[in-house]
């Protein structure tokens, strides 16, 4: 049975074959080619929770379950439950709230998962990556998975690299995202699953795909026995706002540069385009007030920068006049250069300074418009 569940962002299909989510489709955004946007397909996006029983390895997500539809205040729960005739059960229970992109997902057991053997149960995911915008050179190049340790260590595999990617984790994971340049498929542990392994790879001469990304993350039968094993699922925009409040670390999946153009960006760049943004502008007015804003912050440096260097066009004639009279003698030349500069009071420095001063906001902003989902197919005027 298939099970339609919606709410003002996403629109879910699940199925009570596997108890799984079938489909997902983003409501409010469309792919470049103006087809529906789906980050979960049935054709691209396969998973398995893989458990050992008497030596033989079931997946859990090809049994068939009774499902149950449940609302809860403002929450929409979707429950699939495999039960035994001892009353025996497990059950994986869906959490979907009015709105938002965030669904909430826990393994429930009473007696069944204890007869699993082995520490953990694996949980695979296998996405097979279909081109969303137009460009898909650079859609390889900003598709990757981003991996978030729980003693806080943010890790990636390249994106712009051509061969198998792979990275194995021994110590205990938080989340995991498949990162596309501007949506993300994400699941994310409260307690942290205990390891794992990803990778991607990408074969250039397929233009029906970006790449292909596989995980395998260990989820505690302990856990899972004593009802503690509660994740939440994020499927929708790699947008920096959005991201924070989802759990720690989450907003490292919108590169905002390296330290300190990372900094300015988060505290100075991206907090005013926001504000801009939210007086519902198009995008080339938002722009051109931004850089403005910007330039008036940075007229004192540049005021100082052109100072400099008109004392130094100024001092051009006497400077080739010393070049001329110490043609032999480098040291001597200097020397008299440095007396000349101390005459009239000038650091043949100060214009360069103020120039490497302005570069970080500059490069923040370098940064910041390429990876904003704000931008995208937003036209200027």
């Amino acid at each position: 049975q298939l099970q339609t569940v919606e709410n003002q962002d996403v629109k879910v299909v699940f199925s009570s074959r596997g108890g799984i989510i079938q489909s997902l489709e983003l409501k409010n955004y469309k792919t470049y080619f103006g087809t529906p946007l789906f980050l979960v397909q049935p054709n691209t996006f396969r998973t398995e929770l893989s458990a050992s029983i008497n030596n033989t390895k079931v997946d859990l997500y090809e049994l068939y379950y009774q499902s149950e539809v449940k609302s809860k205040s403002d929450t929409t729960e979707i429950v699939f439950s495999l039960i035994d005739g001892n009353g025996n059960y497990f059950k994986q229970v869906y959490s979907l709230p009015k709105s938002g992109f965030e669904i909430g997902y826990r393994l429930e057991n009473k007696g069944m998962v204890n007869q699993f053997s082995g520490e953990n149960l694996s949980l695979h995911w296998k996405a097979i990556l279909k081109p969303l915008e137009k460009d898909i050179a650079d859609s390889r190049n900003n598709t990757t998975i981003n991996t978030y340790t729980v003693a806080g260590d943010f890790d990636y595999l390249s994106e712009r690299s051509t061969d198998t990617e792979t990275e194995v984790y021994a110590d205990p994971i938080k989340w995991i995202a498949i990162k596309q340049k501007f949506f993300l498929a994400s699941i994310i542990s409260k307690n942290g699953f205990k390891g794992g392994e990803v990778s991607t790879s990408v074969n250039i001469a397929d233009t029906s795909v970006v790449k292909r990304a596989n995980s395998t993350l260990f989820i505690s039968k302990e856990e899972v026995v004593n009802n503690k094993a509660n994740f939440t699922f994020y499927f929708g925009p790699n947008e920096y706002n959005k991201l924070e409040a989802v759990t720690t670390g989450f907003s490292e999946n919108v590169y905002l540069g390296w330290p300190p153009v990372k900094y300015i960006n988060k505290f100075v760049i991206q907090p005013i385009f926001n504000f801009l943004v939210s007086f519902g502008w198009h995008m080339g007015l938002v722009i051109v007030i931004l850089v403005i804003l910007l330039r008036i912050v940075l007229l004192p440096l540049s005021y100082s920068s052109n100072i400099s260097m008109a004392k130094m066009k100024v001092l051009k004639p006497d400077l080739d006049l010393i070049k001329e009279k110490f043609p032999d003698d480098m040291a001597k030349a200097q020397q008299e250069q440095l007396k000349l500069y101390q005459q009239v009071g000038v650091n043949p420095l100060s214009g360069c300074i103020p120039v490497l001063l302005q570069l970080p906001i500059l490069m923040a902003m370098f940064y910041l418009f390429p990876n904003s989902i704000e931008l995208r197919q937003q036209s200027l005027w």
